[in-house]
Parts: structure tokens; C-alpha cells; sequence
């Protein structure tokens, strides 16, 4: 199956950002091709690198009315 996972930052600033790392490094060992969408680098992105088929840096991801989310 084909996965994109969208995050903001690769920084690990509490659980939402350790827990999607550890489900995409679950998703990729359970033979899932997982992509990865991103605004900002940090410290897990190497461990994005060695888990995602592709990492594409964007430069922002706004919701509506121009707030991120």
C-alpha cells in the first residue's frame, strides 16, 4: 500500500511527532511504501530518510483563512 504522511516539522518537540516517526518506521517494515510531505527539517529526519521512499520539502502548509496547521 501507498502511504503519504504529512508533518509539519521532523523535530521532536513531544509524542504526536515520536509516535508518527515510530508508525512510519512500522508501516515501511510491514513492506508499505510510505512518502513523506514536510515543512521543516529537525532532528528525525534521518530517521525519515531511512525509513520514506521520497521526502518532499514544501514551504508551508496552511489550512483556511492562511492559519498552518
Amino acid at each position: 500500500m501507498k502511504v503519504l504522511v504529512v508533518a509539519d516539522e521532523l523535530e521532536p518537540y513531544g509524542g504526536q511527532e515520536r509516535s508518527l516517526v515510530d508508525v512510519t518506521e512500522g508501516l515501511v517494515a510491514r513492506g508499505h511504501a510510505v512518502d513523506l510531505l514536510y515543512r521543516a527539517g529537525g532532528s528525525f529526519e534521518e530517521r525519515y530518510r531511512r525509513a520514506c521512499r521520497s521526502m518532499t520539502r514544501i514551504a508551508t502548509l496552511r489550512g483556511g483563512e492562511g492559519q498552518r496547521f
